[in-house]
């Protein structure tokens, strides 16, 4: 088996199908579908049985959120590489053919092979570049989605960690990237829905505090991996990603007009980096709102 394409799914059963349709889809053949069940409520394994196609596994767990879904995933695997992909995202239909295309013609190597993820109005993000290092993508403050393949091998030692709801999928990639080289295959492309029930969607509808405490956690519990990430080398880098994501919070909290929010993690903010400038300014804007409901980008 050369592909596992792993789906984990909690409640999509409307957007399912079309995940699904489009492994099925594919012009390259040599792939298994596994389909983990989070502890759904809805008809997602009625969804799954509508298929008849024998590479398509279930796999149904009691809910444990998505990093377990991964893992159990993983387990299931027989795939020498494995494709995450999200239960309300597509391939396109030549997505795995372009995938094994360009492995095999470097070797079939034991490494991370970047996609390109395409939103509404064909808007193309590929968050990796070829030999990118995790110290280039702290620095650059950069995300990695989950929907990129990897060999088997990757994750030997290297598990979505459970603990994590938020940023999860960067923490393991950021992992593993200290370890594995990655190629970038421009031409793999994932389509991205973008809609109410996203988890990206609701992050910022409502900005919650415990969201930037989430993402602040994951990223300092990098420092627990002292032989990938010594203090003495990440420490500095690690708070500089807190603090943008601070930032990013704050700012969306002032579009969203919680401005109790805004300051209570415009105070935080100052734990991971001062930059008095920022501070003065958003704490004028943040007070501008909500006071006199004058609001300044």
């Amino acid at each position: 088996m050369f592909f596992s394409v792993i789906i984990p799914t909690y409640n999509r059963a409307a957007f399912l199908s079309k995940s699904i349709s489009s492994v099925v889809e594919q012009s390259f053949e040599d792939w298994e579908l596994i389909v983990v069940d989070d502890g759904s409520t809805d008809d997602t394994k009625t969804c799954v049985e509508r298929f008849s196609d024998a590479r398509i596994k279930y796999v149904y767990q009691e809910n444990a959120e998505r990093s377990a879904a991964r893992n159990n995933g993983i387990t299931h695997a027989s795939g020498t590489y494995i494709l995450f992909l999200d239960s309300d995202d597509v391939l396109q239909p030549d997505t795995l053919a372009v995938l094994h295309d360009f492995i095999h013609q470097h070797g079939e190597p034991v490494a991370v092979f970047g996609t390109t993820l395409v939103y509404e109005e064909n808007v193309r993000n590929t968050s990796l570049w070829t030999g990118a290092t995790a110290t280039e993508l702290l620095s650059t403050k950069s995300v990695i989605p989950v929907s990129q393949c990897a060999h088997r091998d990757c994750f030997i030692d290297n598990r979505f960690d459970t603990r994590f709801t938020l940023w999860e999928d960067t923490h393991v990639w950021l992992r593993i990237l200290q370890q594995f080289p990655v190629l970038v295959v421009p031409a793999a492309c994932i389509r991205v829905a973008v809609h109410q029930e996203s988890s990206v969607f609701k992050t910022f509808h409502s900005v919650e505090i415990k969201d930037a405490y989430r993402y602040r956690d994951a990223v300092s519990d990098l420092l627990n991996y002292p032989d990938l990430f010594p203090l003495k080398d990440y420490e500095q880098l690690l708070n500089a990603y807190i603090f943008s994501k601070y930032q990013m919070y704050i700012y969306q909290a002032r579009m969203n007009k919680q401005y109790g929010v805004a300051l209570q993690l415009l105070t935080e903010s100052r734990l991971y980096q001062r930059k008095i400038g920022y501070h003065v300014k958003t704490w004028l804007k943040v007070m501008a709102g909500k006071t006199v409901n004058i609001y300044f980008r």
